[in-house]
């Protein structure tokens, strides 16, 4: 499964924007519709977030072009970048999956959980990270582990915790 995701703006005034996705050679169109939340004078960041959730055995199908694709960010967005569309953040989680993650005494599911977590100045780095991404060559890979995965892109931060 890829993602497949129509984002609607109430007011339908912004331009529609296209993505094709390609998965076991099977095309996915992607219509999203952007709108930016002003606050303050300032945009807020918007996120890339994917939540796989895998059993232990097939770990590495999603690891593996996760560190590829964290080795492919290093290269594409140095510190310093002169096009600066680099994100304003990124990383990547694993863990175990608890039965109750209140109470790790209670054993663990057998899955290993992965996220993903990007923030991004605009939209247009976001199409442009996705661009990058789907034209580098473990893109393959990585859009194969999305069958484990949960998405969402161009999510806003509703909380953040601020010292």
């Amino acid at each position: 499964m890829i993602l497949v995701a129509r984002f609607r703006s109430p007011s339908n005034r912004t331009p529609l924007h296209n993505f094709w996705c390609t998965y076991f050679n099977k095309s996915y169109k992607v219509i999203s519709l952007f709108k930016l939340i002003k606050q303050k004078g300032k945009y807020n960041v918007l996120c890339i977030n994917i939540s796989y959730k895998v059993p232990a055995a097939k770990g590495a199908e999603v690891e593996e072009p996760l560190i590829v694709h964290g080795k492919h960010m290093d290269h594409v967005y140095p510190s310093g970048n002169a096009d600066g569309m680099n994100p304003a953040e990124a990383y990547f989680t694993k863990s175990e999956e608890f039965n109750d993650p209140t109470d790790p005494s209670k054993g663990k599911t057998g899955n290993i959980i992965f996220t993903l977590n990007e923030k991004w100045h605009k939209p247009e780095h976001i199409q442009n990270h996705i661009g990058k991404a789907k034209a580098a060559p473990h893109f393959p890979k990585f859009a194969e582990a999305m069958q484990y995965a949960n998405v969402s892109v161009m999510g806003a931060i509703f909380y953040e915790l601020k010292k």
